[in-house]
């Protein structure tokens, strides 16, 4: 093979190589690539293994920079790779005025990322640029609606978050992830007249604390004290009513023990008219008995009578004694015996009590 077919195999093999070089595209994880094709957009490659055609697909090219305050240097990108991390903007201290024409520098921090990288690239002739006028803006404007006594940094971060800021970023092809009010500065008349007063205001909040503390003291004293009466009430109406319990008790005890006893004299009287209607009743049958005998005795003595003349005393006295009597009567007393049978018996039961 002669010297010339051999270089032009080596050319085309080295230009077959080269297209294969360019063909193959790699992109990063945290990247996008805006792709071009005879100077219109394409696609967007996506982090991985692209492939392109050469000579025909070209990468857009972007020139970005802005300056970060924190370390005064330029943040910048100038190249064909669209970072799609979160980027840091944090400009030096901004100058604004409030709706009381009060001057104040304000220390703002807004953190954003690039969610289209095709809006970015040609919404933009400076994305970084755009995003530092966007937030400058927003911010002067939403100061100046603000008076110095309502600024703070809570009250910005609630006027910047609203979705004119962020549909205007958004115009541009990102989106706001935060926005922090680091420090606002005051001038040094403001500033001292603000400390004045948020003295004077923490004076008066102590007082109205102290006043109130006090009111909330006489109060608690107010219902302990009520709370006492009430209680010292409700123990004198306990009192009395167990007093009047006790009396009504006492009442009750007493009528018991009255009528109990009127029960017991009732009992008694009554078991003594027994006793004695019993022993009356004894008595009687006794004098009955002794009635009868004394009936006999006096029957015997009268039929005794004719034979004390013709017979023997001794004859008379077994008569008198197979009668049943005791008595010795003499032949002269039988009749005056039995007359005072009758008041014997009376004498008798006289002896009994009543």
């Amino acid at each position: 093979m002669d010297p010339i077919t051999t270089l032009a195999l080596c050319a085309t093999a080295c230009a077959c190589a080269a297209c294969l070089y360019k063909t193959a595209f790699v992109v990063e994880h945290d990247e996008n690539v805006v792709l071009q094709r005879f100077g219109r957009y394409h696609r967007t490659l996506k982090p991985g293994l692209n492939f392109v055609l050469p000579l025909i697909d070209r990468a857009r090219r972007v020139s970005w920079f802005f300056r970060n305050a924190e370390d005064e240097t330029l943040t910048t990108l100038n190249g064909f790779r669209i970072p799609m991390r979160v980027l840091r903007y944090d400009p030096d201290l901004l100058e604004c005025t409030t709706s009381d024409n009060i001057p104040v520098k304000v220390d703002i921090v807004v953190q954003f990322r690039i969610a289209d990288a095709q809006t970015a690239v040609y919404n933009a002739a400076d994305l970084f640029a755009e995003v530092e006028d966007a937030v400058t803006t927003t911010l002067y404007q939403k100061v100046r609606s603000i008076s110095s006594l309502e600024l703070n940094p809570n009250s910005i971060v609630d006027q910047m978050t609203p979705a004119v800021f962020v549909e205007r970023l958004k115009s541009y092809g990102c989106r706001v992830e935060s926005v922090a009010v680091q420090s606002i500065e005051f001038p040094r008349a403001i500033q001292d007249s603000t400390i004045a007063a948020s003295a004077k205001r923490r004076t008066q909040d102590a007082e109205l604390d102290a006043l109130e503390n006090e009111n909330k003291k006489k109060a608690k004293i107010a219902r302990a004290r009520e709370d006492e009466q009430r209680t010292q009430q409700a123990f004198e109406n306990s009192a009395q009513a167990h007093e009047l319990k006790l009396k009504e008790a006492e009442a009750t005890s007493n009528a018991t023990i009255a009528r109990l006893s009127i029960e017991q004299e009732l009992a008694r009287k009554r078991a003594l008219h027994e006793e004695k209607l019993s022993f009356t009743q004894q008595r009687l049958k006794i004098c009955n008995e002794a009635l009868a005998v004394e009936a006999r005795t006096v029957a015997a003595s009268v039929d005794a009578i004719p034979y004390f003349g013709h017979k023997l005393q001794s004859e008379a006295y077994a008569k008198l004694g197979g009668a049943g009597s005791r008595l010795v009567v003499a032949p002269s007393n039988v009749v005056e015996y039995a007359a005072r049978v009758p008041i014997m018996q009376a004498t008798q039961l006289n002896d009994y009590p009543d």
